[in-house]
């Protein structure tokens, strides 16, 4: 079965139900959101820039269903058409040192000795980001649940045991 280029195939994607449920929580994320009274995440509703209709669907959905689909398969018709914009076997610039090297992968953009290193620095760069956004969101849901109990800054909760010890 032919793919649609969206990473999925056109009978996935065409039979794919949005749900009320947008996100996949755990267990323990779930029992804490419902015990402390949060809201439960659920998709959100949208208006598809294509179409104008409305839709339920994840925090960066732009087009309804329908309209992704029309444009995955337009899509396809002109990547059959014009084919591959970089063969495989043929050469390329790196885009960090300049060099010639010969296209293994559709995705590929640094040399195989540049690559590696390059590649680390957008992981490191990407994990520093996941970091400091899941500390935030923790804080935030820290501070939620806090309001939701009515316990102040004043009044902590107990401390963790060694926390502070040695320091002075």
């Amino acid at each position: 079965m032919a793919g649609t280029g969206c990473g999925m195939t056109a009978v996935a994607l065409a039979s794919r139900r949005i749900s009320t449920r947008m996100y996949v929580e755990s267990a323990m994320s779930i029992r804490r959101r419902s015990r402390h009274g949060l809201p439960m995440r659920k998709a959100l509703q949208h208006v598809c820039e294509t179409c104008g209709d409305p839709f339920a669907g994840g925090p960066n959905a732009r087009k309804c269903p329908a309209c992704r689909l029309a444009r995955c398969r337009a899509y396809n018709r002109a990547y059959k058409r014009r084919g591959a914009r970089r063969p495989l076997g043929s050469t390329d610039n790196c885009s960090a040192c300049g060099g010639e090297y010969e296209v293994r992968n559709g995705g590929q953009k640094w040399c195989p000795v540049c690559g590696p290193a390059e590649s680390a620095a957008i992981h490191r760069a990407r994990a520093r980001i996941t970091s400091r956004e899941g500390r935030r969101r923790r804080k935030e849901e820290a501070d939620q649940i806090r309001r939701s109990t009515g316990q102040t800054d004043e009044q902590p909760g107990p401390a963790e045991p060694g926390r502070n010890e040695g320091k002075r």
